[in-house]
C-alpha cells in the first residue's frame, strides 16, 4: 500500500512532530511496509482457528480494589512544599 508524503506530514502534525524531508521519506517507506504486512495478514484464512486469549496460563494478578480513607489535606500539606489550597503544584509539561 502506498502512503503519501502529505499523509506522513499530517500524522506528524497530529503527533506534534517536526520531520525533515528525509525523515518523511523514511517514515513513508516504513508505514507503507507496515500497511503492506497488515494487508498480507488480513488475507490469511483463519476460519477454523480458535481465538487465543492468552499464550500462557497466566491469570489476572491485579489486587482487589479496597476503599480506604484518603490522607487528610493538612497531612499532605506538611509532606510537600508544593501543596497549596488542596492541590500539588507540578511543572508545566504541555507546550502550546
Amino acid at each position: 500500500m502506498t502512503i503519501t508524503a502529505e499523509t506522513v506530514r499530517h500524522i506528524a502534525k497530529l503527533s506534534a512532530l517536526e520531520l525533515s524531508d528525509a525523515e518523511v521519506a523514511k517514515a513513508q517507506k516504513q508505514i507503507g511496509g507496515i500497511l503492506d504486512y497488515m494487508d498480507q495478514l488480513s488475507k490469511v484464512n483463519t476460519d477454523n482457528i480458535e481465538p487465543t486469549l492468552h499464550l500462557t496460563d497466566a491469570v489476572n494478578a491485579f489486587r482487589e480494589d479496597i476503599i480506604s480513607e484518603s490522607l487528610p489535606l493538612e497531612k499532605l500539606e506538611k509532606m510537600s512544599e508544593n501543596f497549596k489550597d488542596g492541590f500539588f503544584k507540578v511543572p508545566k509539561f504541555i507546550n502550546n
